[in-house]
């Protein structure tokens, strides 16, 4: 009598936003045997009735701690039991305003599958978040809307700033250790999905700004050949210069500097005991974006104005558009500050987007193109407070349409708004 009790309030659990029910509990908790042993998770049912089990927090590497902090990742081991695969892990360490938030025991990735089954597999869609390799984690992207589509997803985590791209540029500490977790994350994928319901050789790889670059790097190393067969690439890629950055070994002394490990004799033992938070607070002063500049943005407050009189100067350097911009543009600025907004879209997406896929189009290829033109009820201009029009789509805007909720995104429930996302899950669900 205490089992049905429990599933019936298990069935009435929900969460609302705005008086729209977003998802709810049903049902007993599945599980599933793995080869690392058995995982329990939680089954949902979504507003347009798609019945589906999600594992989140499950390890696919080894704790990166003590001896293994700044090393490449080592395959997660097995536990006894039944492990419970309901809550969120730690992200990994990242800065949130001025606070430190995460843990270095951060290699977990959550998967969501349909309840019904498929005779060979569905088709399993793997998402690399972005957010510059500085941000991110796995409970900024809930399954819903994709899992409305016969799709098993995954979402990883991977080390980030300091303790995933530092480097040395040596033998040492060669860095792109997030990217290495990325691949573990996918052999694991390989190794794993069929017992979830999913399809082993109908992996598409997908990302989004930094995670689309990372999503391209995968597709280059050959460490990964096989691993998926299928990539999409949202507002990235190998090519695009805003996810690049240079003199890592000068920026791994002045790390290391701040951190007392200068005089030391193996300057990565050094590293390995000083405490994270030590370590991710020596990196914050050396990034900007994921870019490393000496210089200041703009010599004043008036980056409209001084591009009018210092072309020479401020036209190279990247904009720090502020709200305080909004009331110190000259005359004409609307049209500046459009042309600039066009140049710099032009040089960080449309140029190395277009750049990549005629590259690969002509290695033999099967390349293809969207764009979204749709602008939601929100957008990331509202969260920047710039000075751009209501008719502008920005950079990240198509993860709402993606991921429910995610990235400080409301849901959508607005007739446009959500049948632009049913086109774009359908769309990457037949691109797939």
């Amino acid at each position: 009598m205490l089992a049905v009790a429990l599933l019936a309030a298990l069935a009435l659990q929900a969460t609302v936003e705005g008086g729209i029910v977003q998802w709810q509990y049903y049902g007993e908790f599945p599980q599933v045997r793995l080869k690392q042993g058995e995982l329990q998770g939680r089954r949902y049912q979504s507003p347009e009735g798609a019945k589906y089990s999600s594992f989140v927090g499950i390890p696919y590497a080894q704790p990166p701690v003590g001896r293994l902090r700044l090393q490449d990742p080592v395959a997660a081991s097995a536990w006894e039991g039944v492990r419970d695969a309901v809550d969120f892990p730690p992200k990994c360490p990242q800065v949130v305003g001025k606070e430190i938030v995460g843990g270095e025991d951060c290699l977990y990735l959550s998967v969501f599958t349909p309840e019904a089954k498929a005779e060979s597999g569905h088709p399993v869609m793997v998402f690399i978040h972005g957010d510059d390799y500085l941000f991110g984690g796995l409970e900024d992207f809930p399954p819903l809307p994709l899992l409305n589509h016969p799709v098993v997803l995954v979402v990883l985590q991977y080390r980030l700033g300091v303790l995933g791209f530092l480097s040395t540029e040596d033998s040492s500490l060669p860095g792109n250790l997030g990217l290495k977790d990325q691949t573990l994350a996918l052999r694991w994928v390989q190794d794993n999905i069929r017992d979830f319901g999913g399809d082993p050789g109908e992996v598409t790889l997908f990302g989004q700004g930094s995670g689309a670059q990372s999503v391209h790097y995968q597709i280059l190393t050959p460490y990964s050949r096989g691993l998926f067969s299928r990539a999409i690439l949202q507002s990235g890629s190998a090519l695009c210069p805003k996810y690049s950055r240079g003199r890592h070994r000068e920026v791994a002394l002045q790390v290391a500097k701040e951190a007392g490990c200068v005089e030391k004799d193996t300057l990565l033992d050094c590293l390995r005991g000083v405490r994270v938070e030590k370590l991710v607070h020596a990196y914050i002063p050396l990034q900007v974006g994921v870019c490393f500049l000496p210089l200041t943005m703009f010599s004043s407050w008036n980056p409209v104005n001084e591009l009018g009189t210092n072309l020479r100067m401020a036209g190279p350097r990247v904009p720090e558009l502020r709200e305080r911009d909004r009331t110190r543009t000259p005359r004409g600025a609307s049209a500046i500050s459009t042309t600039l907004e066009t140049l710099y879209t032009d040089r960080y997406f449309s140029v190395c987007t277009d750049h990549t896929a005629m590259l690969h189009a002509q290695h033999g290829s099967k390349v293809y193109f969207y764009e979204l033109e749709h602008r939601g009820l929100a957008s990331s201009t509202d969260i920047f407070q710039l000075f751009f029009d209501n008719m502008w789509v920005s950079h990240g805007d198509d993860l709402q349409y993606l991921f429910s909720s995610s990235n400080g995104f409301p849901y959508l429930r607005i007739k446009d708004d959500l049948l632009t996302g049913e086109m774009i899950t359908t769309l990457l669900d037949e691109l797939r």
